[in-house]
């Protein structure tokens, strides 16, 4: 992790490159392998690459949500519930919060 981020995998923006046959990859913007993708010639399987390649940008997404709400009150359950799986989620990646 560097001083900058607060998580501990590979900053972002990730991308998919190729496709070469029914394969391609997820590298980093320094042109680090993240992951190699196979089957990728179906729809579900290039979907699958770009929701893999967004990770990065969707977990920052997500934690400014829900530290966004830690500065409000939300008062309605459901929200609240959504707002802690949220939470737990980025935990369970190693998400590091500021001041927590």
């Amino acid at each position: 992790m560097t001083d900058e981020t607060r998580q501990p995998w590979t900053p972002g923006p990730w991308e998919v490159t190729g496709p070469v046959g029914r394969a391609a990859w997820i590298e980093s913007e320094t042109n680090s392998n993240i992951a190699a993708m196979h089957r990728i010639d179906t729809p579900e399987g290039m979907a699958n690459a770009k929701l893999i390649a967004k990770a990065p940008a969707l977990a920052e997404a997500l934690a400014a949500l829900v530290e966004a709400s830690d500065h409000s009150e939300v008062t309605y359950q459901p929200m609240r519930d959504a707002f802690e799986r949220a939470r737990a989620e980025l935990d369970a990646c190693g998400w590091q919060w500021g001041g927590r």
